[in-house]
């Protein structure tokens, strides 16, 4: 707190000195129409690709932590496979998985996953808040997520869902997604049994509005409409990174994600100038 003030104003000249070189207007997209076709989903030739592998990890999870043990849920787009055909995304990369988070939590998941022979622990996410007090700063840090990869390379996401009021949120080091509170029921997943959100059908229009329609070229960042921007200095440092145009190829929805954080209300524009918002940490 001594040094705080000088280090922010540092940062946030920093954050505008690099937003002026955004092109005026290219906040401005409709339904993502400036991205560029390369995505994650796009790699893969073989669209099929991923069921059998996925599969397996999802199996092998299954396996090393039973649900009588440890209450996990499907999630993201794994939930959404649950939902069109009892299955895996086809053009999906990744198995995301939920629990509602206890102390110590993903220091038990990180032991049993090493102790495994079929996952290595390798990222441990943490998400920040940081809010500007009367006086003071405070700031308080949350594991986010667990990025665990199976031996056929296959990484699954856990995700540390954390109830706020009468809130549930996810997310990451940089964005977050912010739900009702639901319940759990049972379901399947091919012959896998998994609990998923309750009402489900509520839970996925939350995160993708229109859910039935199948959306390759998909961004978790700027495609979902329950996002939330933490109230994190690295956070925002990561986000303002993926509008670099150096980057383009990396994270083709700069345009898409720029609308993002200005509804957000992290970033502001006036008189086509992006800058930082100075009251973005400001308690409450």
């Amino acid at each position: 707190n001594r040094d705080i003030e000088g280090q922010v104003d540092l940062f946030n000249g920093m954050a505008d000195r690099f937003l002026c070189f955004m092109p005026k207007g290219s906040g401005v997209a409709e339904d993502g129409a400036e991205r560029s076709n390369i995505s994650k989903s796009s790699q893969n030739d073989d669209q099929n690709s991923f069921i059998e592998p996925g599969m397996k990890c999802l199996e092998d999870f299954a396996r090393v932590f039973p649900n009588s043990e440890l209450q996990w849920f499907v999630t993201g787009g794994t939930c959404l496979g649950l939902a069109r055909a009892g299955s895996l995304l086809p053009h999906d990369v990744d198995v995301d998985v939920g629990v509602f988070y206890e102390e110590n939590l993903e220091k038990i998941i990180i032991e049993k996953a090493e102790k495994s022979t079929h996952f290595a622990s390798i990222k441990l996410d943490y998400a920040y808040d940081v809010q500007q007090l009367d006086s003071s700063w405070d700031c308080k840090r949350y594991p986010a997520f667990l990025k665990l990869i199976h031996k056929n390379c296959v990484n699954i996401d856990v995700f540390f869902h954390h109830r706020i009021a009468d809130k549930i949120i996810h997310g990451s080091s940089s964005v977050g997604w912010v739900n009702e509170n639901f319940t759990l029921s049972l379901g399947h997943i091919g012959e896998i049994a998994v609990f998923h959100p309750e009402p489900l059908d509520f839970y996925l229009t939350e995160h993708y509005g229109n859910w039935g329609i199948v959306k390759k070229e998909f961004s978790c960042t700027t495609d979902t409409t329950n996002i939330f921007i933490g109230k994190s200095f690295i956070g925002i440092a990561m986000m303002l990174k993926r509008l670099s145009p150096d980057l383009s190829n990396k994270f083709p929805e700069s345009s898409s994600l720029l609308t993002t954080l200005c509804d957000a209300g992290l970033i502001e524009e006036l008189g086509g100038t992006y800058s930082i918002q100075r009251s973005f940490f400001k308690e409450g």
